[in-house]
């Protein structure tokens, strides 16, 4: 709320969707200063952290069918000595989804519904810059209910491992939610 904005981001993105159902997107994004000055150094200057995104995404749908796969890295710099995102080697960070889905009508209360299916693989490092085994990796399996065109019921599990020698790290969560849109 109080950055000072004087130094904005440069964002750009190239999409292809010249196939039925299928959306191909390529994004970057570059600001000179991705704290706005906002965390001060002991002289009192700011951070003064380059950052670079990267994003690439193909979605494709075919009648019920559908197909999503993401990657993503950020690429950050500077920052004084001992304080920025290589001190805590977060100044490489990345990751990437592949989900397979299937969506049908089902009956519903006021219509018809739709139900959907879904499988996710995913491996990420928000901390790719250090020397430690900090990847995460999981699978993620669920289904979506539409109750309405803009209410959907969800429930998935959630099962994560975290590269390394020490797997008490690793969990399983189930997740329930409402989503709605107006």
């Amino acid at each position: 709320a109080e950055a000072v904005a004087n130094r904005p981001a440069i964002t750009g993105r190239l999409r292809y969707s010249g196939m039925p159902g299928l959306n191909l997107t390529a994004a970057a994004q570059y600001q000179a200063d991705i704290t706005q000055g906002q965390r001060e150094t002991t002289n009192g200057g700011g951070f003064d952290t380059d950052a670079t995104l990267i994003n690439f995404t193909a979605d494709y749908r075919s009648g019920g069918a559908g197909l999503k796969a993401m990657y993503a890295q950020w690429d950050i710099d500077g920052g004084p000595a001992g304080q920025g995102a290589a001190s805590v080697g977060k100044e490489e960070q990345w990751g990437y989804f592949i989900e397979p889905s299937y969506r049908w009508t089902v009956p519903g209360a006021n219509g018809d519904g739709t139900f959907g299916v879904f499988a996710r693989y995913y491996a990420l490092d928000s901390a790719a810059g250090d020397n430690t085994d900090s990847e995460e990796q999981g699978v993620t399996v669920g289904f979506n209910y539409w109750i309405h065109p803009d209410v959907v019921l969800k429930m998935d599990y959630d099962e994560i491992n975290f590269d390394g020698e020490d797997d008490s790290q690793n969990e399983d969560r189930l997740n329930i939610g409402i989503g709605w849109q107006f």
